[in-house]
């Protein structure tokens, strides 16, 4: 994309039972975005089975996008 001069990003797909840090730290390792690039995407289309996944859901992804 970028050798054809096309806009890039890149999205994360969330995963509500993974830990967000984790699920962050890996985003950052896996995606190299340069100036230009669009802004990261957080993919969020699941709530989570547990009742405390669903519980901490806000909050874990707020943790997320901070560190992202």
């Amino acid at each position: 994309a970028k050798k054809v001069g096309l806009i890039r990003g890149a999205y994360h797909f969330y995963v509500p039972h993974v830990n967000p840090r984790l699920q962050a730290e890996n985003f950052i390792e896996s995606v190299k975005l340069e100036s230009g690039d669009f802004a990261p995407v957080l993919d969020f289309e699941l709530h989570g089975k547990g009742r405390r996944v669903r519980q901490n859901l806000k909050e874990n992804i707020r943790i997320w996008l901070e560190i992202i």
